[in-house]
C-alpha cells in the first residue's frame, strides 16, 4: 500500500508540473505575460502575439504609466539583429534593421544553440555590444491558462576567453534566458538594470 501511495504521489507531481512546449500553444492572439521589477516597482508587461514570425506584437504595461503600443520588426532584424530594444513609449514603432524586442534573431539563436559566443547589445542601443555565450540550463514554474507547468530555458551571460576556455565575465551581471526553439526564439527572463520573467501564457 505504501508503494502504491508513493507511486500515485509521484505521478500526480509529474502531471502537475509537466513541461510546456510554447511552439505548440502560442498562436496569433496569445498573450505572454511578463513580470517586471524596475526601480522599486513590480508590474506586468503583456505581449500580444500578432504573428508567429515575430514581425509584430502589441504590448501594454500595468504600472501607473499604463503605456501601450505596437512593435514591428523588419525581416533583416529577424534574421541578423543583435540589439535589444527595452525603452518603450506609447506608440506604434518599427525598429531598425539590427534591433529586436522580446524576439531573438535567427543569427543569435543559431549561434547560441551551437555554443558559439556572439556580440549582443542588451542595454542602450548606442552601447558597445558585449560578447555573450550560453553557459547553463535553467528551470522555473510558469502558468498556461491558469495551470502550472515547468519551463526550461538557457542562460546567456557576458563571456571572455581565458587561454582556450570561455568563462563568465565577472565584470557584468547582465544576463538573459531564451526559449530553445528556432521557430519561437523569445526571451524568457532578463536581468540588467531591471528584471523580467515570463510568468504566464494566455491562449486566445
Amino acid at each position: 500500500m505504501y508503494r502504491l501511495f508513493v507511486l500515485f504521489f509521484l505521478c500526480a507531481a509529474i502531471t502537475g508540473h509537466a513541461q510546456v512546449k510554447l511552439e505548440e500553444i502560442v498562436k496569433p492572439g496569445t498573450k505572454l505575460i511578463y513580470t517586471v521589477k524596475a526601480y522599486g516597482d513590480t508590474y506586468d508587461f503583456i505581449v500580444t502575439v500578432k504573428d508567429l514570425k515575430g514581425s509584430s506584437f502589441d504590448w501594454e504595461m500595468t504600472n501607473s504609466s499604463k503605456m501601450h503600443g505596437t512593435i514591428h520588426h523588419t525581416d533583416k532584424a529577424l534574421q541578423n539583429g543583435f540589439k535589444m530594444f527595452n525603452y518603450f513609449q506609447t506608440e506604434e514603432r518599427t525598429l531598425d534593421d539590427v534591433t529586436l524586442s522580446v524576439w531573438l534573431s535567427q543569427k543569435i539563436i543559431k549561434a547560441l544553440i551551437k555554443g558559439d559566443a556572439i556580440k549582443i547589445c542588451m542595454n542602450s542601443p548606442t552601447a558597445e555590444p558585449a560578447t555573450m555565450k550560453q553557459f547553463m540550463d535553467g528551470e522555473y514554474a510558469i502558468k498556461v491558462d491558469g495551470n502550472g507547468y515547468k519551463m526550461y530555458d538557457k542562460w546567456v551571460k557576458p563571456a571572455k576567453k581565458v587561454k582556450d576556455k570561455w568563462i563568465i565575465d565577472p565584470t557584468s551581471d547582465d544576463n538573459f534566458t531564451y526559449y530553445n526553439s528556432a521557430t519561437l526564439p523569445i526571451i524568457l527572463r532578463m536581468h540588467t538594470d531591471f528584471e523580467l520573467a515570463l510568468r504566464e501564457v494566455k491562449t486566445k
